[in-house]
């Protein structure tokens, strides 16, 4: 210890309290990727009573960077509140600094994460699919020419309502309209959408904003200048602004505001 520091010594406290004499000390750190201590793993005294070697401190040390990557798994999942983006960080697809600087770079280009992820990250879509399906315990749908949505949906809703607002009708079955989103949890925004389809029960799916936009313009034909009972809602909603774990918060609407109150059923 003195060749370390000359103020270290040995505390041997805890041998008087015990009974247990400690002769030899083999402590090797536990850190994740070299730079977060996570604890200290500690030998005393071998049992053949010789000194601990070269190779007891690798093997050691070898257990001691597996039980740095478990216990740091450990911690995201129980330290955390669930995330979007869950699954990219515990399929080590980004970490934890990329992502919180992808969220940074989303807000500062007034952008959504998502978009961030898979311009700058190089993280695959299919991949951030597959975290905002679990996260939002949804489907995802991507862009898709093959995808064709029947024009009654399109024909009476505003084109720069549904831009603003980042979502779009897919498809009619029977008494239900399936409905693309950017964030299934907004309440506002889920509210809003099942006013303009009163009468029908709306299912909602997961989609990225550039591919949701994608499907607007594909499909929109003549529908950005219908006069309608979207289009007066339309004209009361304001863009969402970026946030880190929800992105996509709808505007304000007063529903006791007449332009509204005249879409009721």
């Amino acid at each position: 210890l003195a060749r370390i520091d000359n103020t270290l010594s040995f505390d041997s406290s805890w041998d008087k309290k015990t009974g247990f004499r400690t002769r030899q000390i083999l402590a090797v750190p536990i850190m994740y990727e070299n730079r977060v201590m996570m604890g200290i793993i500690q030998l005393l005294n071998k049992k053949t009573g010789d000194q601990f070697t070269a190779a007891d401190e690798s093997n050691v040390a070898e257990v001691a960077k597996t039980l740095a990557t478990a216990l740091h798994t450990l911690q995201r999942l129980t330290w955390r509140r669930p995330g979007k983006f869950d699954y990219l960080r515990i399929q080590d697809l980004i970490t934890d600094y990329d992502l919180n600087n992808a969220i940074t770079d989303a807000r500062t280009q007034q952008t959504d994460v998502e978009s961030m992820l898979v311009t700058k990250y190089r993280i695959r879509k299919e991949d951030i699919g597959v975290a905002l399906s679990m996260f939002y315990k949804c489907q995802f749908i991507e862009f898709s020419e093959k995808i064709t949505v029947p024009p009654e949906l399109l024909a009476n809703v505003k084109v720069d309502y549904l831009r603003k607002n980042y979502w779009v009708p897919l498809a009619r079955r029977g008494k239900t309209v399936e409905v693309l989103i950017d964030n299934p949890h907004d309440v506002q925004k889920v509210d809003n959408v099942k006013r303009l389809f009163a009468g029908h029960e709306v299912r909602f799916f997961v989609g990225l904003r550039h591919d949701i936009l994608q499907f607007i313009d594909f499909h929109s034909g003549d529908s950005a200048e219908t006069g309608s009972i979207a289009s007066m809602l339309g004209e009361l909603a304001e863009e969402a602004p970026v946030d880190e774990a929800e992105e996509g918060a709808a505007g304000e609407v007063d529903f006791n505001d007449s332009a509204v109150a005249r879409i009721a059923p």
